[in-house]
């Protein structure tokens, strides 16, 4: 298999994850005021929550990274050799693509109906139509999706260690969103996690 290959879609998964927020709420002309923005994303457990996040995060960035100048490191953290080889590795570029196609729609179809309800001088409305008729997270969905792919590239203990770590911090981070958005939109709400999961879409 193609190193260079692998390697750009390591890198590039890297970036869009953590380019999610820039890609969603813009950075030069948010979309909604701090106030608002605060009112979707961030309750009062968020902060540790988030932090630990952000350690994860830069434990893969580490991994991903170290990959791409020492190729040869995945064999330096118990390199799980069942997995290493090439019929996997396709298999985990096929699932990053699915990873960017996932997080594609869900930022886009968020961000035009964010861009129409500040036309209109509403507040954040509650997207519950194109992808989000089946994840309530699409994007945190598409990360999960990236980190095993990532493990998939890189088969030994640690990339497995991150990469539940990271799918276990992303649940956190749902359950506390949840709880931000009952407060902002109430029984709509309620009524929306009653027929659409968490991060999995629900089998009807």
């Amino acid at each position: 298999m193609n190193i260079i290959v692998l390697k750009i879609f390591l890198v590039v998964t890297l970036l869009m994850v953590f380019a999610r927020p820039i890609l969603i709420y813009g950075r030069r002309h948010p979309l909604f005021s701090p106030r608002q923005v605060k009112a979707l994303e961030v309750t009062p457990s968020t902060n540790p929550i988030y932090a630990l996040w952000m350690m994860v995060y830069l434990l893969w960035a580490f991994l991903v990274i170290l990959y791409c100048f020492k190729p040869e490191s995945v064999g330096w953290f118990w390199k799980i050799s069942l997995l290493n080889h090439d019929f996997v590795k396709i298999f985990a570029i096929v699932t990053c693509l699915g990873c960017y196609l996932l997080m594609a729609l869900g930022i886009l179809h968020k961000r035009k109906l964010f861009t129409s309800a500040v036309i209109k001088g509403e507040g954040p409305p509650l997207v519950t139509t194109g992808i989000f008729r089946y994840s309530r997270n699409p994007v945190y969905l598409s990360i999960d999706i990236g980190v095993l792919a990532t493990f998939l590239i890189m088969p030994n203990l640690l990339s497995l260690l991150m990469a539940g770590s990271m799918i276990a911090v992303i649940y956190a981070q749902c359950k506390d969103k949840d709880k931000s958005l009952q407060k902002l939109y109430g029984k709509e709400y309620e009524k929306y996690q009653e027929h659409v999961g968490m991060i999995f879409p629900k089998v009807r």
